[in-house]
């Protein structure tokens, strides 16, 4: 199945990784959000999972 993915990547998003790093690189400073967020809240009882 990555067989796909990696060949998308080389025909169509490869040059625009590249294009987007080169941006990336011309520019001053990198601002990110590294804001904490709780994602999922679990109660007690839903702690544990049955496989």
């Amino acid at each position: 199945m990555s067989n796909w993915i990696m060949k998308l990547y080389d025909l169509y998003f490869q040059e625009f990784v590249e294009y987007m790093h080169d941006q990336l690189l011309k520019c001053e400073y990198i601002n990110a959000d590294e804001t904490k967020l709780e994602v999922l809240e679990l109660k007690k009882s839903e702690g544990k999972q049955d496989c």
